[in-house]
């Protein structure tokens, strides 16, 4: 048996989407910290569309010069 040794998921491409206490999915009030699982680079989002245009961004690889957050990450996420 051969294995393959590109992985369908990559670690590289694995996020963790943490919702805020006071986000209301049901009402469509989605806003939180998108966090990426290998870097341990975080970025908050507002809405769903801030979200996903964050997530494109960053997975896209044009992630331009990453900034210090206030948490002390490297946050490349930053527009």
């Amino acid at each position: 048996m051969v294995l393959n040794s590109q992985p369908t998921h990559p670690s590289s491409r694995c996020y963790v989407i943490k919702l805020h206490r006071d986000a209301e999915p049901l009402l469509g009030k989605i806003f939180g910290r998108l966090e990426h699982v290998v870097t341990g680079e975080a970025v908050e989002f507002a809405t769903k569309e801030d979200l996903l245009a964050k997530l494109i961004h960053h997975a896209g690889g044009d992630q331009g010069e990453p900034t210090e957050s206030p948490i002390g990450r490297r946050e490349p996420f930053a527009t």
